[in-house]
């Protein structure tokens, strides 16, 4: 059986303007521009003055959930382009203390002396993701306006810094995500 119209809305602030061409968005706001290609996607989508609208005709339950799960990604374009992501990632060690400097304007992050090794690890920021020291001891600030690149770039600090061949009930040294939320919080 199928579904003669399935609909989602998207309501898009004061600032923030949203534009379609040939199935791809262009958001910019405040804090950036990120664009978003649906064409691989059997979707329709109307901007209208306050909000965006995102339809499916005559679809099977199958085909269903594509429609919300593109109204969430362009939402999170929007609270990205307008606020801002924010990732906040602990560096916590017990005995050899973890130091992380930022080069290439907060696209390069290097992690020094993790379980005293003399190796040290560089992770490079995805996309449109900012690396910056924060104002406590020990963490570090990830932020942009798209909501993939950011967490991907927290996910991949947090996975250079795993002990290896090593009991980690014991070895409780890394970097993990603390918080997770916007800029303007």
């Amino acid at each position: 059986m199928r579904i003669l119209l399935t609909e989602e809305k998207v309501n898009i602030p004061e600032g923030c303007i949203v534009t379609e061409k040939n199935k791809i968005l262009t958001v910019s706001g405040p804090k950036g521009t990120e664009t978003l290609d649906i064409s691989h996607m059997l979707l329709s989508v109307d901007i209208e003055e306050d909000a965006l609208y995102v339809r499916l005709w005559s679809a099977r339950r199958k085909e269903t959930p594509i429609v919300r799960t593109c109204a969430s990604l362009i939402n999170n374009l929007v609270i990205g382009c307008t606020k801002g992501f924010l990732y906040k990632v602990k560096a916590i060690y017990k005995h050899f203390p973890i130091t992380m400097l930022i080069e290439d304007a907060g696209k390069t992050v290097i992690i020094k002396n993790f379980l005293g090794s003399k190796c040290d690890r560089v992770i490079k920021m995805r996309g449109s993701a900012i690396a910056k020291l924060g104002q406590e001891k020990d963490y570090l600030h990830i932020e942009g306006p798209n909501m993939q690149t950011v967490s991907q770039s927290a996910a991949n600090i947090c996975q250079k810094c795993v002990p290896k061949n090593k009991d980690l009930r014991v070895f409780l040294d890394g970097t993990f995500v603390v918080s997770k939320g916007t800029v303007d919080q």
